[in-house]
């Protein structure tokens, strides 16, 4: 029998493919078309009668035996078996380089023909298949594709001719025209593609999300990703050589990444987003038909998820995500805020670079066991923007104001960081009849933040004078943080204190 072979296969540039426009369901059309691009890479195989196992197994993790895929090589009732699916990655194995041509070249085209702009990365070497090899295999596929990556070029569709209608954003030359919502849409092959992939939801529009049109069309992207899955990945194959532990190491490794990151993680925003619906029915705020308490799923794949819901929920659906990790896994996570009609790629970008910058935390940690840190961080977009977080908050200078991000879950390193201490100083400011401490007004606490915004020494006086108008609290405050870590938290809590803080969540939902 030829050497076998294996191979690697991926999806070049998939953030650019994904928001390469503001259309909300061309983007989650995009994400599905990599999900499912290896399901068109198995079909395609079938197609070239290139035999396959079934893929994904339907009754849980199937185990991967070496000796009964070379013998189903043998007698030729397969021709590849796919090793496992993960990271964006499928990385299968065939029973030689004959059938893996086939199916490589029926997989670039029909990604050509159903998903154009969407760039596959194949790549493959010729394998001995001795059963304590895999890690010497794997390793040189591993410089394979990384020699392949740098050698491919960007290949997007463009116009060619100077008489061909193209779109403004993209450059790409209209393909056809649909009629959408009563109205006609110039569609370009790879939008069309994304939205016949998008799948149905139950909250179409973004202002059914909002509170109210017109007074209060606020809306919040969180984007979360995982933390260290490349040593994970290392974790799991260490000490690892031989195929059978390697491939089944791999595929349990895969399977629980979605199942923790993505199934279980939905559902727990999905748990947290009913409860807050059954607190305002109780006081009859929440309709039966309410669409502010659904949420709009945009990618979740992997380690990563991004979803869009109504703003005043944001903070508490995205740490009910984080608080759900069990232990040995982490995430980050930013939310940007946003009104309803501002260009969904745009907030999209700026979750992205919050979430980056959360991660600086837990990536900062010597000890790998530390870096199971969940920390958040957020952004209320006011109007038009450009550059990342950090280049937006050294325009406005308000770098030096925050104390973002903010630890949710993990290893206490950082306590003056813990998210848990903004619900402790928005209850002191909420008051405390018994012990003598009135409420501080809204006016106030928005002043504090307005006031450390200008510097440090006029935040203090601005405090120092609420203080002085309210037995206790001074004291109240200084049991909580210090002085130079309290300007920084409390000018975070009054910049979101409306929408998160102020305890009238469920008036403003009701609105």
């Amino acid at each position: 029998m030829p050497n076998a072979v294996l191979a690697q296969y991926s999806v070049r540039s998939k953030q650019s493919y994904i928001y390469r426009t503001n259309r909300i369901r061309e983007i989650t059309g995009a994400s599905e078309n990599i999900k499912n691009a290896f399901l068109l890479l198995l079909s395609c195989a079938g197609e070239q009668n290139v035999k396959c196992e079934p893929w994904p197994p339907k009754n849980g993790i199937q185990l991967f035996s070496l000796s009964r895929t070379l013998e189903a090589f043998h007698s030729k009732k397969l021709n590849a078996v796919a090793l496992f699916e993960g990271g964006g990655n499928m990385t299968m194995l065939y029973d030689s380089r004959e059938s893996a041509l086939r199916t490589n070249r029926a997989f670039t085209r029909a990604c050509l023909q159903k998903c154009p702009g969407m760039t596959p990365l194949c790549v493959f070497v010729e394998v001995q298949l001795e059963a304590d090899a895999y890690k010497a295999d794997y390793g040189r596929l591993m410089a394979a594709a990384s020699a392949m990556k740098n050698q491919m070029t960007p290949c997007q569709p463009v116009n060619t001719l100077p008489f061909t209608q193209m779109d403004r954003n993209t450059c790409q030359p209209i393909a056809e025209v649909r009629a959408e919502g009563g109205a006609l849409s110039q569609l370009t092959a790879e939008a069309a593609a994304k939205l016949d992939a998008s799948p149905d939801v139950r909250a179409k529009w973004l202002d059914d999300l909002v509170t109210e049109r017109g007074t209060e069309s606020l809306l919040a992207v969180v984007y979360a990703d995982g933390n260290s899955m490349g040593e994970k990945v290392i974790g799991a194959l260490a000490a690892k050589s031989h195929y059978d532990e390697s491939v089944n190491a791999m595929r349990r490794f895969s399977n629980e990444i979605e199942q923790t990151f993505v199934q279980n993680g939905y559902a727990a925003v999905e748990r947290e987003l009913r409860a807050i619906r059954s607190e305002h029915a109780l006081s009859g705020d929440a309709a039966k038909d309410d669409k502010r308490y659904l949420l709009r799923q945009i990618v979740g794949g992997g380690d990563e998820i991004t979803f869009i819901c109504n703003a005043r929920f944001a903070l508490r659906l995205t740490r009910a995500y984080l608080q759900s990790l069990p232990g040995g896994y982490s995430s980050c996570a930013g939310i940007a805020v946003f009104h309803s009609h501002y260009p969904f790629a745009e907030a999209y970008r700026i979750a992205e670079s919050c979430c980056e910058n959360a991660k600086t935390k837990p990536h900062g940690e010597a000890d790998a066991h530390d870096r199971e840190q969940c920390w958040i961080d957020w952004y209320y977009i006011h109007s038009g923007v450009g550059g990342d977080v950090d280049d937006l908050r050294n325009f406005q200078q308000t770098g030096n104001c925050i104390a973002r991000p903010w630890q949710v879950s993990g290893s206490k390193r950082y306590p003056e960081r813990d998210i848990a201490l903004l619900d402790r100083l928005n209850a002191v400011l909420s008051g405390d009849p018994a012990a003598g401490r009135g409420k501080i007004a809204r006016t106030n606490i928005k002043a504090v933040g307005i006031a450390y915004e200008r510097s440090a020494a006029e935040g203090n006086e601005e405090l120092a004078r609420i203080c002085s108008r309210n037995e206790g609290l001074r004291t109240a405050l200084a049991g909580l943080l210090p002085q130079k870590d309290l300007g920084k938290a409390l000018y975070d809590l009054s910049e979101m204190y409306d929408l998160w803080f102020s305890g009238e969540q469920k008036e403003g939902a009701s609105k």
